[in-house]
């Protein structure tokens, strides 16, 4: 039967030995601090990033939406918005911006100088024709390198194009302005190239060349069941004014509208989060096997040098869970320190990604907790193997041994 007094002497066996053996036990600490310490930061950076994300898509959720027309049972529509919807979509409260968007159908588009200058060998690569109004970007928080925006809203429709970055980087495009000497040919029309758009890939703008939407007629055959209208409102604001729009664009007509829902990107939430917890999880068990055959390598390598040391004691009358202990104990000490540092530096590269990205740093206590627990749980486990073949060494065959 264990008593206290003979487990007291096992742990001062076990600190002897490891005192003799500081380098192993070093390196050995150092093993299982960088697996708990990677797999601690990892767990901490998914956690922030997912809280992260969560909170990005809730905002957009709650204060971005579109509105489009209803489909008939034909699957068009015949009645378009009316010219000012934009103007009636920002007097309603808590409206930040609004406008409409135009996806064209495949367009012929060329680029060309004028004339006079060298001609240009290339055409532009996979690039799409999209006609917008300013509002449209003030509402997706799209911005332009040119303060021309308003041109796109012009009583007098002028011919010209703002081009997405992708478009931009695109064969027959230079990769930045100014475009003065460039003429973009969609169809047989010329527009004249007057900025490029900044953060237009978070609504699918990146390949675009945007023009006026009042030209969209006279480019591609359009029907107003293509348009939208998206609408930015002040953080929260999505649902109350999700239920009003409506009648303040067509006060005659509201159901010829209809409203996106502000929790369409519930699922997208909820998906993220699960995607990032599996990657952490996958990393952490990864790294947890790495661990465990660290931590049973060294205590194999351990038991082979003291074999004789475990001759001696056997044949002084020691029990086979005595020696046994020896190991789970020293691999214990190990893993518990091991565990605390890597805890300690997962906190810390916690912090540094936190830090690096502009994320609110956010480490869970459980989580802090989890480093010392693992670690020696881990230890516990890898070196009940090396325990048993300690423990089933021969005393006459461990003298022997060399």
């Amino acid at each position: 039967m264990l008593t206290w007094r003979a487990l007291r002497d096992e742990v001062g066996d076990v600190l002897v030995e490891v005192g003799a053996r500081r380098g192993r036990l070093v390196l050995l600490i150092v093993g299982i601090a960088l697996s708990v310490g990677v797999l601690v930061a990892a767990l901490s950076a998914s956690d922030m990033a997912a809280r992260q994300i969560d909170a990005d898509v809730a905002a957009a959720a709650t204060n971005s939406f579109s509105v489009s027309l209803r489909e008939s049972s034909e699957g068009q529509s015949g009645t378009p918005f009316p010219e000012d919807t934009d103007e009636r979509a920002t007097k309603v409260p808590l409206v930040v911006a609004a406008g409409r968007r135009v996806d064209l159908p495949s367009a012929d588009v060329d680029v060309r100088r004028l004339p006079g200058e060298p001609d240009l060998d290339a055409r532009p690569g996979k690039v799409t024709v999209t006609a917008v109004t300013s509002g449209y970007l003030r509402a997706a928080g799209i911005s332009t390198d040119s303060p021309t925006a308003f041109l796109l809203d012009s009583s007098r429709p002028y011919p010209v194009a703002f081009v997405g970055p992708g478009a931009a980087r695109s064969p027959g495009l230079p990769g930045h302005g100014p475009y003065v000497d460039l003429r973009i040919w969609i169809g047989d029309r010329a527009f004249s190239v007057v900025g490029q758009l900044r953060g237009a890939s978070s609504v699918g703008l990146d390949t675009s060349v945007v023009v006026p939407l009042t030209l969209a007629d006279s480019l591609a055959p359009v029907t107003p069941i293509d348009t939208r209208l998206l609408v930015r409102t002040d953080v929260g604001a999505g649902g109350p004014v999700a239920r009003v729009i409506r009648l303040a664009i067509r006060p005659e007509a509201p159901e010829s509208l209809v409203v996106s829902s502000v929790t369409d990107f519930s699922r997208l939430r909820v998906g993220v989060s699960d995607q990032l917890a599996k990657l952490s999880a996958g990393v952490g068990a990864l790294l947890l096997v790495l661990g465990m055959l660290l931590i049973a390598n060294a205590m194999v390598v351990s038991v082979i040098s003291r074999t004789g040391e475990i001759g001696l004691r056997r044949s002084l009358g020691a029990s086979r869970s005595s020696v046994a202990r020896i190991f789970l104990i020293e691999g214990a000490l190990a893993g518990s320190l091991g565990g605390l540092t890597g805890a300690a530096l997962g906190v810390a590269a916690g912090l540094v990604v936190a830090v690096s990205n502009g994320w609110s740093f956010r480490f869970p206590l459980a989580l802090a907790l989890l480093g010392p627990a693992l670690g020696t749980g881990v230890a516990v486990v890898a070196s009940a193997y090396p325990a048993w073949r300690a423990a089933s060494i021969q005393p006459a065959d461990a003298l022997r041994s060399d």
